[in-house]
């Protein structure tokens, strides 16, 4: 069912240890195994290029914690892999998800070489699909039938619209995370602007019962005041209003890049 929605690279990711050839040094990677069809879209890009049909590429991070070079080679489960280059570009990171170690790319042939898929290893097997037609409504199409026909599989489906799902929820949670610290700023501010407030008015104590003694109502000595409060909010809700407006396209600027 699946070879007939379209064009199919299969993919599996897991996490081992890659150890030098004598055993003197080990990190954990990000193991990534791949067919020949990967990626549909987007380019890995290599240093050099190319450098993924012959070995394993792998993060430039794992090159220096492990004091390795290019050419030399790494221990992972049974196999030793080549490091043939190293990645500058891989297209399908964000999907991928949070990674606990280096990235080392190598082809499904070699993962089986390692002996690394056993009756219990934590392995997450992903098949992507171009479909034959790729619009909105045939995507839509697509996931509702494929859950429809094959209740019981197990698929976590994911399309184009929601590429990160993990990624979606973190920055869910970050903006209710945000907002609970706003609203109580907002709390504590409103509580600090409240004790100036009333600082500022003890300290007009002797001019508002000078008011007071010439015969000023009550609802003039508060006008007057209520009158420069608000004057002074006003002044710090603008201030306030053109920092927050600047500081968006201040690191959007300064974050461009990356």
């Amino acid at each position: 069912w699946i070879n007939a929605q379209g064009k199919l690279s299969e993919a599996a990711t897991m996490r081992a240890m890659a150890r030098l050839i004598d055993g003197s040094d080990q990190s954990l990677i990000e193991l990534k195994a791949v067919d020949g069809q990967w990626p549909l879209d987007g380019t890995l890009k290599t240093s050099p290029a190319g450098a993924a049909q012959t070995g394993a590429v792998v993060d430039p991070v794992l090159l220096t914690r492990l004091d390795l070079e290019l050419g030399d080679s790494i221990k992972v489960g049974s196999a030793e892999l080549k490091i043939t280059g190293t990645i500058e570009d891989e297209p399908d990171r964000v999907s991928d998800g949070i990674s606990f170690g280096p990235k080392v790319i190598i082809s499904l042939q070699a993962l089986s070489d390692t002996n690394l898929v056993q009756p219990g290893s934590l392995i997450n097997w992903t098949t992507r699909v171009n479909l034959i037609q790729g619009d909105d409504a045939s995507l839509s199409r697509t996931i509702a039938q494929a859950k429809e026909t094959f209740p019981d599989a197990g698929w976590r489906i994911r399309s184009r619209a929601n590429a990160a799902p993990s990624l979606t929820r973190n920055v869910n949670r970050f903006s209710q995370f945000l907002t609970l610290v706003g609203l109580t700023a907002l709390i504590v501010g409103g509580v600090g602007v409240a004790n100036a407030v009333r600082a500022f008015l003890d300290t007009k104590s002797h001019v508002i019962a000078s008011f007071k003694s010439l015969g000023a109502p009550a609802r003039f000595v508060f006008s007057v005041y209520l009158i420069q409060i608000l004057l002074l909010a006003l002044v710090g809700v603008v201030i306030g209003l053109l920092i927050g407006a600047a500081l968006p396209v201040i690191a959007k600027t300064v974050l461009a890049d990356i």
